[in-house]
């Protein structure tokens, strides 16, 4: 993934007692369940503003190439303490290592991974010398939807503690709909 955008929640006291109270493999489960749905937050938030900049040509399209990806990381020394983070980014094509794979490297300039690190971060013009700016959606939607995020983890985990993992907080059609629209004014 390319350009990308990270979260880390932050989690109250009392929701940590309670995680606490959880075995060590159900905390890290319940967690990262719960950071995937504070994701989706800026996914739905970023998409309505790439799809704006569609194009007819038949590629791979930045609001389609979008992906989500969490990680739970144990400490060495503390099995009980950890890390779990999500980020936000745009799909390479098909990676094996570090190295892309096949089609995925013969046709690098059609997936959106590669096409998005000049969007987001801008470039020069090699031959005219001319800057062109660029879009910086990913840090908007951080910014727009920051704390709505952090509202989506915290009910996800209460949520899924209460049902002992079996369903998390599902987002209503209309839950972001101020934060689309300020995205959509901002850009």
């Amino acid at each position: 993934m390319r350009p990308g955008l990270t979260f880390q929640p932050q989690i109250t006291p009392g929701l940590l007692r309670t995680l606490e109270q959880l075995p060590v493999q159900a905390q890290r489960r319940f967690q990262r369940r719960a950071i995937r749905q504070a994701m989706t937050v800026f996914q739905r938030i970023a998409k309505p503003l790439y799809r704006a900049h569609r194009t007819d040509i038949p590629r791979k399209h930045l609001d389609q190439s979008l992906a989500i990806k969490t990680r739970s990381y144990k400490s060495p020394t503390n099995p009980k303490v950890g890390v779990v983070w999500g980020v936000l980014g745009f799909r390479l094509g098909r990676v094996k290592g570090r190295e892309l794979v096949n089609d995925t490297k013969r046709y690098s300039h059609e997936w959106a991974g590669w096409r998005a690190h000049f969007f987001e971060r801008g470039f020069r013009h090699s031959r005219s010398g001319r800057t062109v700016a660029g879009r910086r959606y990913l840090e908007l939607a951080y910014k727009v939807g920051q704390v709505k995020a952090q509202q989506v983890f915290r009910m996800s985990m209460r949520r899924l503690i209460r049902s002992n993992g079996k369903n998390a907080f599902r987002m209503p059609r209309n839950f972001l709909r101020r934060e689309i629209a300020i995205g959509r004014a901002l850009r």
